[in-house]
């Protein structure tokens, strides 16, 4: 859980829940200027619509990498191996001269098969 999702906690813990919040705001937008900066150097170009249609993506891999919809905690080293699981499938497809829709669907299989296992797991531990 985040620090200070609970009023008692917040008091208890005696966490600076604003602070924690800036300090995790500020960290992800300077990665992502990392990132927006390595994939301009990539590409040697600059243009705001170069993330588009990662989201799917990005989303599979986290899901892959065993954190939950329904609240989980997830692992650095899962969601790394979620990432190259998706990179790998994404590259093969792509190296297999795949229609790009015909990727779409297949991420998408794999994205809800994703999810109904992470389901899954968590109907069973209850």
């Amino acid at each position: 859980p985040t620090p200070g999702c609970c009023v008692a906690e917040r008091h208890l813990s005696d966490i600076d829940v604003g602070k924690t919040k800036i300090i995790c705001f500020v960290t992800i937008q300077v990665l992502a200027v990392i990132s927006g900066f390595m994939t301009s150097g990539q590409v040697l170009a600059g243009s705001f619509s170069f993330g588009r249609g990662w989201e799917l993506d990005v989303i599979s891999a986290v899901i892959i990498g065993g954190t939950s919809f329904n609240g989980g905690i997830g692992k650095v080293w899962g969601t790394l191996w979620g990432v190259i699981f998706i990179g790998v499938i994404s590259n093969g497809m792509t190296l297999l001269n795949f229609d790009i829709y015909t990727q779409y669907v297949v991420r998408g299989i794999i994205m809800f098969l994703a999810v109904f296992i992470s389901s899954y797991r968590v109907n069973i531990k209850a």
